[in-house]
């Protein structure tokens, strides 16, 4: 690989571990909202002997502010987050695509490929060009399922996830469901936790691995 080509793997690793560090920086503020909700409480209610009273004041003082760190908070956080990691995977394989297009090395266009988004960069660089991008079937699949979380994200949150729709996310780490009690045949994403963007980056920076990896053996220069 040249300079050029060294000089682009090494910015993308660059945005890369911005990306983790900002992870720890958000889980971190997270995790110290919490503890300080927590020592406020066991502060304010270090008077009451009785455990039902006890209970009674966090229900009405607290229960609200925990609900929206937990449930509200926390997952805006986490969701915008994902949202921005999609949007850069995305931004990123159009870009290697789109410069493998310039070689002119395939009479094939990147708009004569059907597919759509990531999968139509994907296709093309593998596909079109011969690249090989030496991931495992799971983790394609996982790559389908987080495409999913993406679309539902954006247009479809609350929604219930239906069966079919359900065994493309199943297998993701970091996501919690609860099934729907009249339809248990379908679900409700209940949360996602701590560790979800994590996993999702860690795939993206194997992605980039394997691609970059491809390109250096085949001398192909973007």
């Amino acid at each position: 690989m040249n300079r050029i080509g060294n000089i682009n793997q090494f910015l993308l690793n660059l945005q890369i571990q911005d990306f983790y560090n900002y992870i720890n920086f958000m889980e971190e503020n997270i995790d110290s909202h919490k503890s300080s909700l927590e020592e406020e409480f066991e502060q304010q209610a270090k008077d009451f002997q009785d455990e039902e009273e006890k209970q009674e004041f966090y229900e009405h003082v607290f229960f609200d502010r925990y609900h929206d760190l937990e449930e509200t908070y926390s997952q805006i956080l986490r969701k915008s987050l994902f949202l921005s990691l999609y949007s850069f995977l995305e931004t990123e394989f159009r870009s290697i695509a789109q410069k493998l297009e310039k070689l002119n090395l395939s009479k094939i266009k990147l708009s004569d490929i059907s597919h759509k988004g990531l999968f139509q960069y994907l296709f093309y660089i593998e596909t079109v060009h011969n690249i090989p991008v030496n991931i495992s079937d799971d983790i394609r699949k996982q790559f389908l399922g987080y495409n999913f979380l993406r679309n539902y994200f954006v247009h479809n949150d609350k929604a219930p996830i239906k069966s079919k729709q359900f065994k493309s996310v199943k297998g993701i780490t970091g996501v919690s469901y609860l099934k729907y009690p009249l339809k248990p045949e379908n679900h409700h994403i209940e949360s996602i936790t701590n560790d979800f963007n994590k996993k999702y980056l860690d795939l993206i920076n194997l992605l980039f691995k394997e691609i970059f990896d491809s390109l250096d053996k085949l001398d192909i220069n973007i």
